[in-house]
C-alpha cells in the first residue's frame, strides 16, 4: 500500500470535495472520543469502529466509481466515439422472408380459415355418436341449442 504525505490543507481540500468521507471521519472521531458516552468496553468501541470503517470504505468506493464514470464519459465525449443525444437514423432491418400469411400458399388465401372457424352444423357440437359410446364423459355432453 502506498504511503502518501499530504499537507493539512490538501487533506481539508479532499474532505471538502468528498462530504460523505468527511462525515464518516467525524463519526470515527466521535467513537474515539466517546462522544455518546456509551462505549465503556473495548469490544463495543471496536465493533463501532469496524462498522464505521466498513461504511467509509463503501462510501469511498462509491465516490471512486462515480469519478471513474465521469472521467470515462468525458473521454468518450472528447474522442467523439459515441453520440449521447440525437434521433436514431436507422429505419430498421429489412424483412428476411415473407410471412406465411402474406404468401399465396396459405390456408387463409385458400379460404381454409373460414372452414376452421365455422361451428359444426350438427346438434351435438361436433361430437359423433360413436365417441359417446366409448367415453362416459362425452356421453354426458348436451348438444348446443340451435
Amino acid at each position: 500500500m502506498e504511503s502518501t504525505k499530504l499537507s493539512d490543507e490538501e487533506i481539508l481540500r479532499g474532505l471538502n470535495a468528498n462530504p460523505q468521507i468527511k462525515n464518516r471521519i467525524a463519526s470515527l472521531l466521535g467513537v474515539v472520543e466517546d462522544r455518546g458516552g456509551d462505549l465503556r468496553l473495548a469490544d463495543a468501541a471496536e465493533a463501532r469502529l469496524i462498522e464505521e470503517i466498513r461504511q467509509m470504505g463503501q462510501e469511498a468506493m462509491q465516490a471512486w466509481a462515480e469519478r471513474q464514470a465521469q472521467k470515462c464519459e468525458q473521454e468518450v465525449r472528447q474522442s467523439g466515439q459515441a453520440h449521447r443525444e440525437g434521433k436514431k437514423n436507422s429505419a430498421g432491418t429489412a424483412p428476411l422472408a415473407r410471412s406465411a400469411l402474406t404468401s399465396g400458399n396459405t390456408a387463409a388465401a385458400a379460404g381454409g380459415f373460414d372452414r376452421l372457424r365455422k361451428a359444426p352444423k350438427s346438434g351435438s357440437a361436433g361430437v359423433h355418436e360413436r365417441s359417446s359410446e366409448r367415453s362416459p364423459t362425452l356421453g354426458r355432453i348436451k348438444p348446443l341449442p340451435k
